[in-house]
C-alpha cells in the first residue's frame, strides 16, 4: 500500500532539515528528524527516507561515494533545483513556513539567542522584511556551517557551539550568489573569526592558515602565543562535506589579507 502523498511544502521544509544537519545524523533517533515529523504529522522513518533521497541529488554526497537512496529521487530533484536556483528566498521561505507550523517565528538556531526574536516594531515595509530574511538566512548559514564542521573550529578544534561563528570567506555584502553557499564558509572561534575578518590571517587555498606579516610585532607576547597559538602554514582541520572553496580563499588572500 502506497503511502500518504508528499506534496512540495512538506519535501521544501526536509530540504530546509537536510542542509542543516551533518549526513551522519540522518537516522530515525535524531531530535530534528523526530521534530520534523512531528511538525509534517508523518513517521521518523518515513522522515529519514526523504533526507536520503535528498543525498541522491546531492553531488557532493555523490563524490564521496555516497549513493543515499535514489529510488525517490525523482520526486525531490526538482526541490532540490528549486533551492540552488535561489537559496537564499528559498530558505527564508521555508524558515517562515517552519515558524507557522511551530506557531512561532523565532526558532531558527538551536546554539543560541534565535536573531527573529530582535524588535522589528520600529521598522516598516520593505526595511522590516529584508532586515528579518538577513538575519533567518545568517542563522540558518551558521547552522550549515557549523554542520559542516561537526562543530569545531577549523584552527583551533575548539568545540562549544555557543562559542563558535559561521566565518565567510567573501563576505555576505561582497557576493549576494554565495551568501548561503557552505563552502564560502569556515567554522571559526570567535578570535579567529575576526582576525579573519580584518585580514590579519588568512586560509591559502592548499587549506593552511597564514597569518599577517603586520602581527609580526606581537608574536613574541605571551599573550600572542596564549590566545592565538598559532604559526604560519598550519593545516586547518577541513570539514566533512564542503571544503572551503579555493577560488574564495584566493579571493579572500586578494582583497582582504593584509600582506604587509
Amino acid at each position: 500500500m502506497r503511502g500518504k502523498y508528499w506534496d512540495d511544502e512538506e519535501l521544501k521544509l526536509v530540504l530546509n532539515l537536510y542542509i542543516k544537519l551533518p549526513f551522519g545524523k540522518i537516522h530515525t533517533s535524531t531530535p530534528e528528524v523526530l521534530e520534523m515529523a512531528k511538525l509534517l504529522g508523518r513517521t521518523a522513518s518515513s522522515v529519514a527516507i526523504r533526507l536520503a533521497n535528498f543525498a541522491s541529488c546531492d553531488p557532493n554526497q555523490q563524490a564521496r561515494g555516497i549513493q543515499g537512496m535514489p529510488a525517490g529521487k525523482g520526486r525531490c530533484l526538482p526541490i532540490w533545483e528549486l533551492y540552488h536556483s535561489d537559496p537564499e528566498s528559498f530558505i527564508y521561505e521555508t524558515e517562515l513556513q517552519l515558524a507557522t507550523r511551530r506557531r512561532q517565528l523565532s526558532e531558527v538556531s538551536h546554539a543560541g539567542e534565535s536573531p527573529t526574536r530582535q524588535d522589528f516594531t520600529d521598522m516598516v515595509g520593505d526595511d522590516r522584511t529584508g532586515l528579518v530574511k538577513q538575519r533567518v538566512n545568517q542563522a540558518v548559514f551558521r547552522l550549515m556551517v557549523l554542520a559542516n564542521y561537526g562543530n569545531r573550529c577549523a584552527i583551533s578544534g575548539l568545540n562549544i557551539p555557543q562559542l563558535l561563528v559561521a566565518s565567510h570567506i567573501i563576505p555576505w555584502a561582497a557576493n549576494k550568489q554565495e551568501r548561503l553557499n557552505p563552502a564560502n564558509g569556515i567554522c571559526l572561534s570567535p578570535l579567529y573569526d575576526r582576525a579573519f575578518d580584518l585580514g590579519l590571517l588568512a586560509i591559502t587555498p592548499d587549506f593552511r592558515v597564514r597569518l599577517s606579516p603586520s602581527l609580526a610585532q606581537y608574536q613574541s607576547s605571551p599573550a600572542f602565543q596564549t590566545l592565538l597559538g598559532i604559526s604560519s602554514e598550519r593545516p586547518i582541520m577541513l570539514p566533512s562535506m564542503f571544503p572551503p572553496n579555493r577560488d574564495f580563499l584566493q579571493w579572500h588572500y586578494e582583497h582582504i589579507f593584509l600582506k604587509s
